[in-house]
């Protein structure tokens, strides 16, 4: 009989779950953001308002900043793409069905319909669900242990 990756000697799985479940929160964020670059103004505008005593970025210089963030942005957008779809590809198949359905996609599918698609039963489904969930934590190297663990280390 197998034993479940819940039962992993301390393993915070409430720590380790919600980990993934940020990870699958920044990955979606991260998805739909369209590679735009920003262009400086060349356009001469004015104002009522005189100039403030600050100094600032001026057009140029505020265009090529937003593109340095937006750079680095990308840069994070693909690391993480690659390592996610690295991890869900190791999964087991019911457990990769289950996590693209249900956390990776636009419009995510109901427990209900990914259970009847798999043709699990519901309590079957959410043990594959927390093993797939707990699997995909040690893959992306985000699990966490309760302070015994490290206690015990020392």
């Amino acid at each position: 009989m197998t034993q479940s990756l819940l039962e992993i000697q301390n393993l915070d799985f409430k720590k380790t779950r919600n980990n993934v479940y940020h990870t699958f929160r920044k990955y979606n964020k991260l998805l739909r953001i369209m590679p735009v670059r920003s262009m400086p103004s060349v356009t001469q505008s004015f104002s009522f308002i005189p100039p403030a005593t600050t100094i600032g970025l001026n057009g140029i210089e505020s265009a090529a900043s937003k593109n340095l963030e937006r750079e680095k942005l990308l840069l994070e957008r693909k690391e993480l793409m690659e390592q996610m779809h690295a991890a869900v590809d190791n999964l087991k198949p019911d457990e990769k069905y289950i996590i693209v359905h249900k956390y990776l996609q636009e419009e995510p599918s109901s427990d209900y319909s990914i259970y009847t698609d798999l043709g699990l039963g519901k309590t079957k489904y959410y043990t594959v669900k927390n093993d797939a969930v707990i699997r995909l934590a040690f893959y992306l190297g985000i699990e966490e242990y309760s302070k015994e663990t490290t206690e015990a280390v020392k």
